[in-house]
């Protein structure tokens, strides 16, 4: 509790919107001067006393100046300010150090600190006023970091402070994730580790450049996968039919001019433009000119047909033939010719792929 000035008669209550309590008024002669009495004075001195022994200091019965000092800021500075400074946390080996009165901290109260040195052994700090408590950490702490000290009810706790200066050191110490190396995130192993954009590309980089890293993800028969240069040359040199398909019945040196075989797939049509007879050394046999229309159009007549002959009679008359032979005519025309060696009758179906070569 605490007096109000404005209990005492004597008070000037004239500027209560500046004064809301009143002011002190000056005696005129007349004894209407504002009284220095316990009511009015006790309050001031106990506010003073009880700072000087929150603070723990001693009255040293000089007056505050500036040669004796000023007991009454020092104890506010003391109560004030005792959080709003870094304060260095020294060790002399054996016991940690700090220029600030341990005994006035209350329970819970913190305090900012800066490590002078590696933590080693220390379980106890010494205040300036040589109060000695034990003191508890949550990690080994290195020369500059910054600390929290918490007044406990066993003593004080050091809790470290994240900085710029500290942030991987203490992810590495307490296993937080960092950002992976380029050789983390090929090895793929790690898992306290965070791949970054730059690692991610590094490392499929490798995985697509590099034999050594590419080889276990290949692709197989049963499993998708990269694709290894190999199969890329091979892949790269394939060269797929435009066209596919085929036609029946011919029986070279048979049929008549302007009749059209049966075809299918890519043979749009398959007619006859020339019938004749072999000259020797194969005078028993004869030809047959075949005009082929394709499905698709080849990007220029430099283009190979390739022919596989299949017996749809017997087989014995139906080999008795020359090898094929076809004329580029345009980009989706050409002329085949087929020859029979004998004069056997034949019956044949003409399977044709067309290739594009350049």
């Amino acid at each position: 509790m605490a007096i109000s000035k404005n209990t005492q008669a004597n008070i000037d209550d004239s500027n209560l919107a500046a004064y809301p309590n009143g002011q002190v008024k000056d005696d005129d002669g007349t004894g209407d001067g504002f009284p220095l009495i316990r009511a009015t004075t006790s309050d001031i001195f106990e506010t003073f006393d009880k700072l000087m022994r929150l603070a723990a200091n001693t009255f040293n019965n000089e007056f505050d100046n500036e040669t004796n000092g000023y007991q009454f800021v020092q104890s506010l500075v003391a109560l004030a300010s005792k959080s709003d400074y870094i304060l260095a946390l020294t060790t002399d080996g054996t016991n940690l150090g700090i220029a600030t009165k341990l005994g006035i901290l209350n329970l819970n109260e913190k305090l900012i600190v800066q490590a002078a040195a590696d933590w080693t052994t220390e379980t106890h700090i010494i205040g300036s006023d040589a109060v000695n408590l034990t003191v508890a950490i949550t990690r080994q702490y290195k020369a500059g970091d910054y600390l929290t000290m918490i007044k406990t009810s066993g003593g004080v706790k050091l809790v470290s402070i994240v900085t710029a200066d500290n942030l991987n050191t203490i992810n590495q110490e307490l296993n937080y994730l960092l950002a992976a190396s380029n050789v983390d995130t090929i090895g793929g192993t790690i898992v306290n580790k965070a791949v970054t954009p730059a690692s991610l590309l590094y490392a499929i980089g490798q995985y697509l450049t590099n034999a050594t890293y590419a080889a276990p993800y290949y692709a197989t028969t049963s499993l998708p996968g990269l694709l290894s240069a190999a199969d890329k040359t091979t892949i790269a040199n394939f060269n797929p039919p435009v066209n596919v398909g085929w036609f029946s019945g011919v029986d070279p040196g048979g049929g008549t001019v302007g009749a059209f075989y049966s075809p299918s797939g890519n043979v749009v049509t398959a007619e006859i433009t020339f019938v004749g007879a072999n000259t020797p050394p194969n005078a028993n046999g004869g030809y047959t000119n075949v005009l082929v229309t394709l499905a698709n159009a080849m990007a220029n007549t430099n283009y190979v047909v390739r022919t596989f002959l299949e017996s749809s009679g017997t087989l014995f008359k139906d080999n008795q033939i020359l090898t094929p032979v076809f004329v580029p005519l345009s980009t989706t025309t050409f002329t085949l010719s087929l020859a029979d060696a004998v004069g056997n009758t034949q019956n044949l179906k003409v399977h044709i792929e067309v290739i594009q070569l350049s």
